[in-house]
């Protein structure tokens, strides 16, 4: 893998690489520039040769140009390469110059140009004669020895010759007013012919020079060792001279294209370009006035500047520097002794010396911004990572920034320099991100979301999110047609709307935003863990990813392979619940005092003394994997994170949720399981549960740690469902459902302990759970673990046996008979219909299929009904054979036309569907045709 060093005396500076190695970043840059180096060292050769047999030979363009945007390294690149070309003959030739080049003297023939030496009083020229007329003033002093008095006469006469020749250039407008004589002065011509033999002086004075340059640098005894024959020009940031971009440019192309002189450039073509185009503009000004908006005009414009640059620097000649590919390159910081000539490299974790030579520069960027921040990111799956810019010098600003940050101590002692670390890491993130990357309009609003309250955060960002679709596609958000609703405060309420929103929007721009709300998530859910130890809930809200969840573990199937529950989420009467708890819990089928009940509510009485610890428990392990579940208008079941039992000790009426998602965000913070239990009202006081709540945290702190990393880190926990959800289905044969669903949590929890140590969060076993089971005379809380694989499968199988039981099918009731359905049952029929037309099957649909009729003769609620259950059934039947879902296909609209008819078979199954009704049912049966 390709390395990319950084030292601490070089993160803000011109890089020079020292050495060239084959793992350098630019190592392909480098060779292909000598290269060039060599073929026009050849080339210049071969046109000396012609020039003295008297061919006609024009001066080869001796000019290599290292390309890219600013900040992409071209000024490194180049300085390395002229170390590299002075240093050529005397190290490994892994750049394989060519003989003629390494023995050449490069060592005093060079010469380094930079923007700031440009001004209106001196030119690239001017630059050059300074260079060499100061290395021969200063040899001289030093030894007047060294040359003989017609040698140093000589070269101070070619020396003077020469400027005089630039001086009168310089003067044009003089010189121009000279030029018209009328007395005819020959003197007049005289000044003229030294102007137009600028050319041939400066080539003279050159050559004169590299002859005297070993006499003047060396001994006699070593000058006799080595000679040069080629001036080495390297020109930085030319484009950089706006205002006199062009005129350097001609300097460039009229004096310095000369057979004795290499030049080398670190230049933005496309800079250069606007400059020679605006010169352009001023020169034809009288042409194209009144043309300015002619587009023809625009377009001769920019053909010249091209074709200009083209000539001054051919496009063989240019090496672009490539964007910075974080998979191909990894980051090697140096320490003091690196830099002194050692090869040491210097990591902040024994894990990060490990990863020396496996990290990628996006792997590295990730890991240190966990080290030292405690915030987790993944890669974007739609490309390279949004923190690894293809721009060098960003990359370093960031890089430098991470490895200045002290590294916290995994521990909450130090959570204020892990607090610190993500404020600095804000800031960047708004300053370096954010506004450099994000147009002003999204900008504005993003910024103006930021100082949001967190009661109207997330729901302004939902509706923002809504904003980017048009109002036709905004009709088929799937989570807004769920049958599941989550409150619009919470966490869940942002996370379907990037996922829906995204479902319609393709472009880079937009999915860089996408990924800068997680990343704004993920900063301010870990600077509140850090300041106070938990999960701030008026930032999740409770939930993390609401009917995205959806999917996850293959459903149960209820009746025939053709209604199906989902094993992830369901719903369950709170006292079953309770009651399949405590049987996990002790072994026996324990069940709660009931003192009253009845059709629509179940109330519990308070907590008895003498087995106050083991209900206590067994309430707040329900309240563990539990949410409320209420109703809304639209009778979806709405959850929340309100107690399971109420102030007047009455049970939900509708059945409580009980879903993986409750398990990990309960976990963060246990001590709330008290008020979800509503133990208080229960006659269990904060002060006697306490100490039992300390202990269940002192015991879990593994898992309840990662539990906070899963809910603090928007981005991971977005990938963590996804990595769930493709990879969650259990191969190997079983004995029966329920031991294929215990083995089936049992892989959702092992695909969590897998990814999370992946990311380097650690390992902890999410299958095993503490639990008090009793109180020791000395205070001391004695306890077990539990098997949360067999809690989530008695649980599961419980629901499932209460939804076969009220399924319905097969009754012989009057009401079954003519097509009316129960109210709970309708709810049920709801989410199974959901489930089988929006996810890929795991089982086939094993019943024969009827013919699915592309109009309704009978318009029927309960006929209606039969023939949309036709096309979900014909649904389950090509996604399981098929392993996806139609082409084109949009679940929403099927689902809500089903919702709404099964509401029509709760109330009057023989009533008639409204015309609107029959069009989408016949919008909808067209699928008929994809899948057969």
């Amino acid at each position: 893998m390709i390395k990319l060093k950084l030292s601490d005396a070089q993160k803000f500076k011109i890089h020079i690489e020292e050495k060239i190695k084959r793992d350098s970043l630019f190592f392909h840059e480098y060779k292909t520039a000598a290269g060039h180096l060599n073929q026009i060292w050849q080339m210049q050769k071969e046109a000396e040769q012609d020039r003295k047999q008297e061919f006609a030979a024009e001066t080869p363009n001796n000019i290599i140009a290292f390309c890219g945007e600013r900040g992409s390294g071209k000024s490194s690149v180049m300085l390395s390469f002229v170390n590299a070309v002075i240093n050529c003959g005397k190290e490994e030739n892994v750049l394989s110059f060519d003989k003629a080049v390494r023995e050449n003297g490069w060592s005093h023939a060079a010469v380094t140009i930079d923007p700031s030496m440009f001004d209106e009083v001196h030119n690239i020229v001017d630059i050059v004669l300074a260079h060499i007329y100061q290395s021969f003033a200063d040899a001289y002093e030093a030894d007047n020895q060294r040359l003989d008095t017609y040698e140093r006469e000589k070269m101070i006469g070619l020396l003077a010759k020469t400027y005089k020749s630039l001086s009168i250039i310089k003067k044009k407008e003089k010189m121009l007013d000279d030029e018209y004589d009328i007395a005819g002065n020959v003197s007049k011509l005289q000044k003229l012919g030294q102007s137009t033999r600028l050319k041939q002086d400066l080539r003279e004075l050159i050559d004169h020079y590299l002859m005297l340059l070993p006499g003047l640098v060396s001994s006699k005894k070593d000058a006799a060792d080595w000679k040069s024959k080629k001036l080495l020009i390297a020109i930085d940031d030319l484009d950089l001279c706006n205002e006199h971009a062009y005129e350097m440019a001609e300097q460039v192309r009229k004096y310095l294209i000369l057979p004795n002189v290499v030049v080398l450039m670190a230049i933005r073509i496309e800079q250069l370009q606007m400059g020679v185009e605006e010169k352009n503009r001023e020169d034809f000004k009288q042409v194209i006035a009144g043309r300015n908006n002619d587009p023809s005009i625009a377009r001769e414009m920019k053909d010249m500047a091209e074709r200009y640059v083209t000539k001054l620097i051919p496009m063989a000649r240019r090496i672009y520097l490539p964007e910075l590919r974080s998979d191909q390159v990894s980051l090697v910081p140096e320490s003091r002794e690196d830099q002194q000539g050692k090869d040491d490299v210097v990591r902040t974790t024994e894990e990060s010396k490990k990863a020396d030579n496996e990290e990628s520069l996006e792997q590295t960027i990730l890991r240190l911004i966990r080290e030292k921040t405690g915030m987790y990111f993944v890669t974007p799956e739609e490309g390279p990572s949004y923190f690894v810019s293809a721009n060098l010098r960003e990359f370093v600003n960031l890089a430098s920034l991470l490895m200045a940050m002290p590294t916290p101590t995994p521990t909450p002692d130090d959570d204020q320099t892990r607090l610190d670390n993500i404020d600095t890491f804000q800031s960047y993130f708004t300053e370096g991100m954010l506004k450099k990357n994000i147009s002003w309009e999204r900008l504005e609003w993003f910024l103006e979301i930021m100082k949001n309250a967190d009661s109207v955060r997330n729901y302004n960002i939902g509706m923002y999110l809504n904003g980017l679709l048009d109002s036709a596609k905004q009709e088929y958000d799937l989570y807004q047609n769920s049958l599941c609703e989550f409150p619009n405060m919470s966490l869940s309420f942002v996370a379907e709307r990037l996922a829906s929103v995204s479902r319609f929007r393709t472009r880079r721009e937009d999915w860089r935003l996408f990924y800068y709300i997680r990343v704004y998530y993920t900063i301010l859910l870990n600077a509140r863990l850090c300041a106070n130890g938990k999960i701030p809930f008026s930032i999740t809200g409770g939930f993390l990813w609401g009917n995205r969840l959806g999917g996850l573990l293959p459903a149960v199937t209820i009746r025939q392979n053709q209604h199906m529950m989902n094993r992830e989420r369901f719903f369950i009467p709170a006292l079953r619940g309770w009651n399949e708890t405590a049987s996990v819990l002790h072994d026996s089928e324990n069940s709660l005092s009931v003192p009253e009940k009845d059709a629509s509510q179940a109330y519990v009485s308070k907590i008895e003394d003498e087995h106050w610890l083991a209900e206590t428990v067994c309430w707040l392990l329900l309240a563990l994997v539990s949410a409320h579940n209420g109703k809304t208008n639209f009778r979806k079941n709405y959850m929340n994170r309100a107690p399971i039992v109420y102030n007047n000790y009455a049970v939900p009426s509708v059945e409580i949720e009980i879903s993986l998602e409750n398990y990990i965000v309960n976990l963060c913070d246990p001590e709330d399981l008290y008020r979800i239990a509503n133990l208080e009202l229960l006659g269990i006081t904060r002060e006697r549960i306490q100490p039992v709540l300390e202990a269940m945290k002192a015991h879990n702190a593994p898992v309840i740690r990662q539990a906070k990393i899963v809910a603090a880190n928007m981005d991971l926990a977005d990938r963590l469902l996804q990595y769930c959800q493709i990879h969650n289905d259990y191969k190997e044969r079983t004995q029966s459902k329920e031991d294929r669903t215990y083995r089936l949590y049992g892989l959702f929890f092992k695909n969590v302990r897998n990814y999370l140590k992946m990311q380097g969060a650690g390992e902890a076993d999410w299958t095993q759970l503490w639990i008090p089971t009793g109180i020791k005379e000395d205070g001391q809380i004695e306890g077990v673990s539990i098997d949360m694989n067999r809690l989530f499968t008695k649980l599961c199988a419980a629901a499932a046996a209460i939804l076969r039981e009220n399924s319905g099918e097969g009754s012989d009731s009057e009401n079954a008979k003519e097509g009316y359905i129960s109210y709970e049952e309708g709810q049920r029929k709801k989410q199974e219909f959901a489930q089988q037309v929006q996810t890929v099957a795991q089982v086939d649909y094993a019943r024969g299929l009827r013919t699915i009729s592309g109009a309704l003769q009978n318009k029927t609620a309960d006929h209606a009904r039969f023939m949309l259950e036709t096309i979900g059934n014909s649904i389950q039947k090509y996604t399981f054979r098929e392993k996806k879902l139609p082409a084109g296909f949009d679940p929403v609209p099927l689902i809500q036309l089903y919702e709404e008819v099964v509401d029509l078979c709760v109330t009057d199954p023989k009533k008639e569907i409204t015309e609107i009704q029959h069009n989408t049912y016949r919008a909808i049966a067209r699928i008929k045709d994809v899948i057969g």
